[in-house]
């Protein structure tokens, strides 16, 4: 079978497969009777076997979905018996891979976290790096509109996707021929994955990097994705370098011996990919990065959270301050916008970091090795709760058309009481008559204990020499 001899030939010439997996609290075991319609919720915390399949795929519709989730009052009975028939299409479809692969466990998001309770949620979402980089393999039902889609889908008869066969006579060395038949162009892993509409899912993005080795069901074909490229069924082999993080199962430790530069620019990319996508929930942007961020903190020993880094090199955390909205060659910069997420008790994010808002963002383009980042700005936690900037900062110009500005939301730039925070100045610019400063633009509201700051805006800003003088301190939240 195709699939065994990709994942057997991975497990013997690759270093793909995890060596020291942690298991998920939960799994579903599929070989807990000796019904195969019946299957069992494993919660215990010693199992004899570490292999498990984790399946990546799309909701769909919430309400449709909403019948398939663990709940506190079907927990119990699930560990008693859960039933085959009753699962969505894409979640049979799951189990049959899952056996056709001779894995016994299972993990489904939906059926192996409590969805109504906010403490196993929570729990649960911060252990994502070792669901997926501790998987055997991941399934990523990326044909699959839904959990009543499925993903075991047959291949299109007609149309640029469909699989033709031509039959053509090569000549032997004894003389005669033999047929073969030629298969047309099939393989287009960047449209048939890349651009999927599974892959603009936010969750979805996290879950491929993380896993070591992914299966994705396409509607034209399968494709096996791991550390040395992608294979097809054609026989094909092919390695896409711009999107090869993804597939690095030691994603992204290869960064630590780059330059701080690339360092900083691959970060960067990953956020700005990661921006792009959409959720079903927007509250949940901050959380369904949390796996890669803990692993760009532990290779780059540094502070990553809520799309900021924070190193003993300061340049990262000014750097990550300053993100924008992003800009398309559609529309001018003054229709786009980055509304505000709408976050429950506990869940906040700070105003300066972007995963505080929905949108696409990018970096200002900030040159290298030529700017003075100013030192005094700092990332204060009082608590888990509670993230703060602090900074100096000078007041706006009387109003809010500041030039070279860029504001998150249009309707900021009429705010009043607006001021600037320093973030650094480009000590090359110009020839000492005016100064370049990259500044984080805050504007105030009020709070429970007096005045709050919060970020409206970023930019560079060209000001005489003395203007940085009379700096006040300011907290951002």
């Amino acid at each position: 079978m195709l699939l065994q001899h990709w994942i057997n030939d991975c497990n013997i010439k690759h270093v793909c497969r995890p060596k020291d997996p942690v298991l998920p609290k939960r799994l579903i075991d599929l070989s807990a009777t000796k019904n195969p319609g019946i299957l069992k919720l494993d919660c215990s915390k010693d199992r004899s076997d570490s292999n498990y399949a984790a399946l990546s795929h799309r909701w769909g519709d919430p309400n449709l979905h909403r019948e398939f989730r663990l709940q506190k009052d079907n927990l119990s009975q699930w560990q008693r018996q859960l039933e085959l028939k009753k699962l969505p299409k894409t979640f049979r479809d799951a189990v049959t891979i899952t056996r056709m692969l001779g894995i016994r466990y299972l993990w489904i998001d939906s059926l192996c976290i409590v969805q109504n309770s906010i403490e196993d949620w929570r729990a649960e979402c911060q252990k994502m790096e070792e669901v997926f980089s501790s998987a055997y393999v991941t399934l990523s039902a990326t044909c699959s509109n839904g959990t009543s889609d499925g993903f075991l889908k047959p291949h299109p008869e007609e149309g640029p996707k469909a699989r033709t066969y031509s039959p053509i006579n090569v000549p032997t060395a004894n003389g005669r021929s033999s047929r073969v038949y030629i298969c047309n162009a099939i393989d287009d892993f960047k449209r048939d994955v890349e651009e999927a509409e599974l892959s603009t899912r936010g969750w979805v993005f996290q879950e491929r990097a993380l896993s070591r080795r992914v299966l994705h069901f396409t509607d034209t074909q399968m494709y096996w994705e791991c550390g040395k490229g992608v294979r097809c069924e054609t026989m094909m082999r092919m390695y896409n370098r711009k999107s090869s993080f993804l597939s690095d199962p030691n994603f992204p430790e290869s960064m630590a011996s780059h330059y701080k530069g690339m360092r900083i620019i691959f970060f960067e990319n990953i956020y700005e990919k990661y921006s792009q996508l959409s959720f079903t929930y927007w509250r949940d942007r901050a959380v369904a990065l949390a796996g890669i961020e803990r692993r760009l903190a532990r290779v780059y020993a540094t502070r990553a959270r809520y799309g900021i880094l924070d190193h003993s090199d300061r340049s990262y955390l000014r750097r990550s301050l300053l993100w924008q909205r992003a800009v398309s060659d559609a529309a001018p910069r003054e229709q786009h916008s980055l509304p505000k997420i709408e976050f429950g008790a506990g869940q906040e994010v700070p105003s300066w970091s972007w995963m505080a808002v929905m949108g696409a963002i990018e970096y200002m383009p900030v040159p290298f090795d030529v700017v003075d980042w100013d030192a005094s700005l700092k990332w204060v936690s009082e608590s888990e709760k509670r993230e703060e900037l602090v900074g100096r900062a000078k007041d706006a110009d009387g109003s809010g058309n500041i030039e070279g500005i860029i504001w998150d939301r249009p309707e900021e730039s009429e705010r009043e009481n607006l001021r600037m925070v320093i973030v650094g100045t480009e000590r090359t610019y110009g020839v000492g008559d005016v100064s370049k400063h990259y500044v984080i633009v805050v504007a105030s509201i009020p709070g429970p204990s007096g005045v709050v700051w919060e970020r409206v805006g970023v930019g560079a800003v060209v000001k005489e020499p003395g203007w940085i003088e009379g700096l006040t301190w300011i907290r951002v939240e």
